[in-house]
């Protein structure tokens, strides 16, 4: 429903971000304006990629991707927004540190 991919987008972006400043500063990790596009990017481009699997498995009629995790809408649903956003990470960490 709409509404509950606002609300686990906002609240995911607030947690996520939240996290990232707080483990920032238990490692010390110096916070710039570099830094919190970095969490942002990644923050954002981990949503996309659970909507771009959400929009393929809409398309093909599928409720889950696959019966391996019961319940769990399949094994992509695990991992969607983690292979999208590495793509971001290795690019991001490749060319701009």
């Amino acid at each position: 429903s709409p509404n509950k991919t606002y609300e686990g987008l906002f609240g995911g972006v607030i947690a996520s971000f939240s996290l990232a400043l707080l483990f920032a500063f238990i490692f010390e990790i110096i916070v710039n304006i570099e830094l919190i596009f970095y969490i942002l990017l990644i923050i954002l481009s981990a949503f996309i990629g659970d909507i771009i699997e959400s929009f393929f498995k809409r398309k093909n009629n599928l409720k889950n991707s696959s019966e391996f995790i019961p319940g769990h809408g399949g094994v992509f649903d695990r991992f969607d927004s983690f292979i999208f956003s590495i793509i971001f990470y290795s690019i991001f960490y490749q060319f701009l540190l």
